[in-house]
């Protein structure tokens, strides 16, 4: 007996095609964030931005030039810390250098929270779609026996149990991408905040030395 996915989808019952079809969701949603979510942070390049700011100590001519460019977040970091500071340039220096690593740390938070937005979802998806696809084996299966008495014969049964197991398989093709992306995602994000943490160190050394 060949095995047709199209036709077995067909001829299962509601409850399958509804697990099929909320597995389905469930990879168009995994596979949209993943691409989403890549094209979002494979231009962030905290690490080189470092090295440019070791080369160029004078702060009046970072701020000038990041008048006119502060379009990328290393850029936009430095440019609100240089804001901060001149905004601040009338108080004692510890307070100016107080008030602008608030600045700077809130603007890293907000940066951090968008970049991680959405990416625990990922990781509910890789969890549930498993067991999600198990249940739908379990109930094939069950459909399966049920029917066991109109049955002439092996050659009926096996073809309806193997399947059942589509649905796992589904199930998994849905988790193991989302638990891959998730893993590769959070170690960017965790190599990107401590880039962050840098970036702020290296922002309020050259302030002060400023």
């Amino acid at each position: 007996m060949q095995f047709s996915l199209f036709d077995w989808l067909i001829n299962s019952s509601i409850f399958i095609k509804i697990i099929m079809a909320f597995l389905f969701i469930m990879s168009l949603i995994s596979w949209s964030l993943i691409f989403a979510k890549y094209w979002q942070l494979k231009n962030i390049n905290i690490k080189q931005y470092l090295k440019t700011l070791e080369f160029e100590p004078n702060l009046t001519a970072i701020y000038q030039k990041l008048s006119n460019n502060k379009t990328t977040h290393p850029e936009s970091i430095v440019y609100t810390a240089i804001y901060a500071f001149k905004q601040y340039q009338q108080h004692p220096l510890d307070i100016q250098l107080q008030n602008t690593e608030r600045s700077i740390s809130i603007n890293l938070d907000d940066k951090f929270s968008m970049f991680s937005k959405n990416i625990n979802l990922l990781a509910s998806i890789a969890n549930i779609a498993p067991y999600v696809g198990l249940l739908g084996t379990v109930i094939g299966i069950m459909h399966t026996f049920l029917n066991l008495g109109e049955a002439s014969g092996i050659q009926q049964i096996a073809p309806n149990i193997a399947e059942s197991l589509v649905v796992t398989a589904m199930g998994l093709v849905t988790a193991i991408p989302a638990s891959m992306a998730y893993s590769y995602f959070a170690d960017k994000l965790n190599d990107i905040q401590t880039s962050f943490f840098t970036l702020k160190d290296r922002i309020i050394n050259l302030l002060t030395l400023n």
